[in-house]
């Protein structure tokens, strides 16, 4: 009898997390775009032709999830990921704190470093990601940039957001990072993959890249991980709660009717 109570239980602990699983549901939009559709584009002529051997910027699909505050963004190429390149110049353009590591060179030596820097060839993915707020109406951007295994997040107001992640596994690139606040939507994202040489002057992309509207039905429900601010407004969690606290009763029925057998 003992044995028997354990595995109901065992079995009712897989099911709750089973359930915690689900129940903690995750918004998924995937998008996805035409292969070879990478090449070069005449910015005088506005002429497109099109190239082989760059598969790592022939974009094909794109995940965007929505966990509450956490998002997460997972771009596919038809290739592998490409990491070249050195994102140091644009951190210098909008990390105040590192910009102040370089306070104490001479102005001709950070010239002469960021002239170094924009003639490095550079593969470059780059994500711009609408959020949408009902409370103020108001709409908000926030740009990605993904090079050689680090990324830099700003918001249209020009601040860095730091607590983003990224990495790569073979064809697959992925970003995470939190929203300032869980009550903006998403709404709208686009990405473009591009490669660029001999000091910017040549440029490979996909031509199209990829865009399109995101389904966030949960926008705002909750708060995931936060400092408890007023964003919290506890929806979700309230409801997943009861969904446990009723999963639990109905556990203890079961093996209260299995023991009684």
């Amino acid at each position: 009898m003992v044995k028997k109570v354990i595995a109901v239980g065992m079995l009712i602990c897989s099911f709750l997390v089973a359930t915690m699983n689900f129940a903690v549901a995750i918004n998924v939009t995937t998008l996805t775009d035409d292969q070879g559709d990478v090449g070069i584009e005449d910015i005088e002529t506005e002429q497109f032709t099109e190239v082989s051997g760059k598969e790592y910027l022939d974009i094909t699909k794109l995940v965007c999830s929505r966990d509450y505050r956490k998002v997460t963004i997972k771009l596919t190429v038809d290739g592998e990921i490409m990491d070249k390149g050195d994102i140091l110049i644009w951190q210098l353009a909008f990390d105040e704190d590192l910009l102040e590591d370089y306070s104490n060179m001479s102005e001709e030596d950070l010239t002469a470093l960021l002239y170094e820097l924009a003639l490095k060839d550079l593969v470059q993915y780059t994500f711009e990601l609408n959020t949408y707020s009902s409370d103020n109406d108001y709409l908000k951007t926030y740009s990605i940039i993904y090079v050689n295994k680090e990324i830099i997040i700003i918001d249209d107001d020009t601040n860095l957001l730091k607590e983003g992640t990224s990495s790569v596994s073979g064809d697959t690139l992925t970003i995470s990072f939190n929203l300032p606040s869980a009550k903006e939507n998403l709404s709208y994202i686009t990405v473009f993959a591009d490669e660029f040489s001999n000091g910017g002057e040549i440029n490979y992309l996909d031509y199209h890249g990829i865009e399109g509207e995101i389904d966030d039905p949960l926008g705002g429900s909750s708060n995931n991980g936060g400092n408890g601010d007023e964003d919290g407004s506890g929806s979700g969690l309230l409801i997943f709660a009861s969904l446990i606290v009723i999963l639990v009763i109905v556990g203890v029925a079961v093996v209260i009717f299995l023991i009684r057998r």
